[in-house]
């Protein structure tokens, strides 16, 4: 077995080893709103459950390559209401493209032809389409090196209704959601039962 020191790696390398090696993770396409009221979405793959009392998860959210923070941290900053709407494999190319830098003015959700539902809890729009979506609000944030980690508690969870049973089972199949691989990704479409 190979044993590697992230010291001796370089964050570059580190980053390789983990991003492959923590997976597979969802994705949290992250709607918020600025300041002047322009929708915000992108897509971020740390991010996870923490806790399901209170009801919390988590984004990680890097800098931009010139140090600067991203549009989606300064939004929540200004408003810590947003959104997280799960990435199904038919939404993989408009995923795809609003993980692309924009300016803070433009909205992209439309920039990505996305149509959009309003939050019932939040100011931030959610992705009208998407299979399922949780409105969240950020109660901590936390700087990890080159990373802002936010804590976000769920206030509302929103499920397309062909996907959840009265029991609030979960159409997993049908959720069709994507997660990330390193640099690749995957769909979950080979769900398999423990034995007994």
């Amino acid at each position: 077995m190979t044993t590697l020191d992230p010291a001796d790696l370089g964050p570059s390398r580190t980053y390789k080893l983990l991003s492959a090696l923590v997976v597979p993770r969802p994705i949290a396409w992250l709607g918020t709103m600025s300041a002047d009221g322009v929708p915000n979405l992108a897509p971020f793959s740390f991010f996870n459950v923490v806790s399901n009392d209170p009801p919390t998860v988590m984004v990680s959210i890097t800098n931009r390559p010139d140090g600067r923070d991203k549009d989606s941290l300064t939004n929540l900053d200004h408003d810590p209401g947003a959104t997280i709407s799960l990435v199904s494999y038919p939404q993989f190319e408009q995923m795809w493209h609003s993980s692309l830098t924009h300016e803070p003015e433009v909205d992209e959700y439309a920039a990505a032809g996305l149509p959009t539902e309003p939050g019932d809890r939040v100011a931030a729009l959610r992705v009208a389409d998407a299979p399922a979506a949780l409105e969240v609000t950020r109660t901590r944030r936390i700087e990890v090196g080159a990373y802002t980690l936010n804590l976000l508690r769920v206030l509302a969870l929103h499920v397309r209704d062909d996907l959840i049973d009265e029991r609030l089972h979960v159409d997993l199949a049908g959720l069709d959601a994507v997660g990330r691989l390193s640099t690749r990704f995957i769909r979950v479409d080979d769900i398999f039962e423990p034995p007994n």
